[in-house]
């Protein structure tokens, strides 16, 4: 079983156009699909982007959230074609700075993966036999939210979530 999600981080990093820069003819400026500048990997060595960085609560909350909301709706099955993800990262990527911003990605990405994994694991206490695609009761995330999740704990903590 598979439960890391890269296709958040590959879809944010996938294609980038190069577009002039108002005002100036040599000067290039690299875009994502989503229109984030800042996401080309062309060139650069994993350990330069591959850094958890701190997000903010509220890019937490909303992940979290959307996470949640999409693990139930799937079956906690990762669904690219139906996430809403994609537009909330992108919103978030823009408002940190440049250089930065592969490094956020890679850290939303390790902690969705984080978040993916209590779920997984909140079901599977719930009901030993369940498995990804198979349906569940989600009722057994009823009380559960940000501020009472082991990966909050960990986070807040200052501890490394990568996975």
């Amino acid at each position: 079983m598979n439960i890391n999600n890269s296709s958040i981080f590959s879809q944010l990093n996938k294609m980038s156009y190069q577009y002039p820069k108002k005002n100036a003819d040599t000067n290039v400026v690299k875009v994502n699909t989503q229109g984030v500048s800042g996401m080309c990997l062309h060139g650069k060595d994993p350990s330069e982007y591959r850094q958890i960085i701190d997000i903010s609560d509220e890019s937490k909350q909303k992940l979290f959230e959307m996470t949640k909301s999409e693990f139930i709706q799937n079956n906690g099955v990762l669904n690219g074609d139906t996430t809403k993800k994609t537009k909330v990262i992108s919103d978030y990527l823009r408002s940190i700075p440049e250089q930065d911003r592969l490094k956020g990605a890679w850290s939303w990405q390790q902690l969705e993966s984080q978040y993916r994994a209590e779920f997984i694991a909140t079901v599977k206490q719930s009901n030993p036999e369940w498995d990804l695609g198979k349906p569940f009761n989600s009722s057994v995330f009823q009380g559960i939210n940000i501020h009472n999740t082991t990966v909050d704990k960990q986070t807040n903590n200052g501890l490394d979530i990568r996975v």
